[in-house]
């Protein structure tokens, strides 16, 4: 049995009368005992990230902005299915953005149906997310630009 008697020692309460004759210091070894972690298929944390999170939503990128995570998340379902439909991304267009948002809101009614989360869209957010889906921009670039802003 092990007694804990400071943060950094700790004694035994053992029976040694059977061991050998004391020969070196001995060895301690910190074995850490796996836990189980329960975790969601990615299916199912696609159709609904909040359920498969800590605290029943997505980590805020700004404070000021609550849900605006979800709704980004909201408008990855459109920009999927726009991609798997006319195999590439939207453009910067009314069209691919309006098509891209009824595919949204399809997708979220039939999530709705299933017990899916709900989500508030709003027009800019979501049109500016479509509007740059196709957009990359290197790593290089990305660094330059912090440094300036």
């Amino acid at each position: 049995m092990i007694t804990k008697t400071t943060p950094f020692t700790f004694t035994l309460d053992l029976d040694s009368s059977s061991f050998g004759d004391y020969k070196r210091q001995g060895t301690v070894e910190n074995v850490k005992v796996a836990k189980p972690f329960p975790m969601h298929s990615w299916e199912k944390s696609f159709a609904n990230p909040s359920a498969s999170t800590e605290f029943g939503m997505l980590n805020p990128p700004d404070l000021s902005k609550f849900g605006r995570s979800e709704q980004l998340h909201a408008a990855l379902f459109g920009i999927e299915q726009f991609v798997i439909n006319k195999d590439k991304y939207p453009g910067d267009n009314d069209a691919d953005r309006a098509e891209a948002l009824a595919l949204t809101k399809a997708r979220l009614e039939s999530l709705k149906a299933t017990g899916g989360h709900e989500v508030e869209l709003e027009e800019d957010v979501f049109n500016m997310a479509v509007s740059y889906a196709g957009c990359s921009i290197s790593p290089t670039s990305a660094f330059f630009g912090g440094i300036v802003a």
